[in-house]
């Protein structure tokens, strides 16, 4: 007969001999954790901790209820099934089997058409045939204007005119040249300028900024100068015109050397 208690038992660190845990086939209800017991079924101490079983002395994965439950689903002759390696393969019972061989061979197993891929209104043209059908008209049509040919190189290097319209750029003497027509090349822009009278739209008057140390710009004729018909600028060597200077010494005993320090003067004046 079993002897309830309703206090714990205190072995103050003494042993229990001759001692046999509860064996139960099946786990009971209503445990807390930390019960255990011997399961006759399974032949296993099994303790109950967290809302589960678990066996004791087990190293490697708990066996919990959730988990015997899988187990004891599994047939003792099941067919065990895993990944392959090899494409189109899945292993069963440990060998290669083929599930799946991609058909056909060559560079289109599947005999796709252009319609499969959205791409029926496309032709079948290499790009060494669509750059052979390309001309100068078709371009000058699709962009809506004929574009010229620019070419840079020496002024001596720009060969003989044909109304090519080919603009060339020179690059020794800066000018810029069209070729206008057979045998002739018209200077469009460039170093050397152009015709007074060519120049439409040219103001009437143009007064330059004024000159200084600076800035580049015009002068007035002063004193002392003068500007010829072609625009030289001269200075009067007109004695009387300078201006005279005077410096004074004192001179010491015998002194007969005099530097002058304000500038330099006219022979006789």
């Amino acid at each position: 007969m079993a002897i309830p208690y309703i206090n714990s038992i205190d072995l103050n660190f003494n042993e229990m001999l001759n001692m046999r845990i509860q064996n139960l086939a099946t786990p009971p209800s209503n445990v807390l954790d930390g019960f255990v017991y011997f399961n006759t079924t399974m032949k296993k101490f099994m303790g109950y901790a967290n809302g589960d079983w678990v066996t004791f002395g087990h190293t490697g994965e708990v066996l919990t209820t959730t988990l015997l439950q899988k187990i004891n689903g599994i047939s003792p002759s099941a067919t065990k099934v895993e990944d392959s390696t090899v494409n189109g393969n899945i292993k069963i019972n440990g060998t290669e089997n083929v599930v799946y061989t991609h058909p056909g061979t060559g560079t289109n197993p599947h005999s796709t058409t252009k319609a499969d891929v959205g791409l029926g209104s496309v032709e079948n043209k290499s790009a060494t045939t669509i750059l052979a059908e390309l001309t100068a008209a078709q371009i000058a049509v699709s962009l809506g204007f004929s574009p010229r040919n620019t070419r840079v190189g020496l002024e001596s290097a720009k060969g003989t005119a044909t109304g090519s319209k080919t603009v060339y750029i020179a690059i020794d003497s800066k000018k810029i040249y069209l070729d206008n027509a057979n045998e002739s090349w018209l200077q469009i822009g460039g170093q050397e300028t152009l015709p007074w009278g060519s120049i439409t739209g040219k103001p009437t008057t143009y007064t330059p900024p004024i000159a200084t140390p600076s800035n580049l710009g015009g002068v007035k004729v002063g004193a002392n100068m003068t500007v010829d018909a072609n625009g030289v600028l001269n200075a009067n060597d007109n004695p009387t015109s300078f201006i005279l200077k005077e410096e004074s010494f004192i001179a010491t005993a015998g002194q007969t050397i005099f530097n002058l320090s304000q500038g330099q003067y006219r022979i006789g004046l």
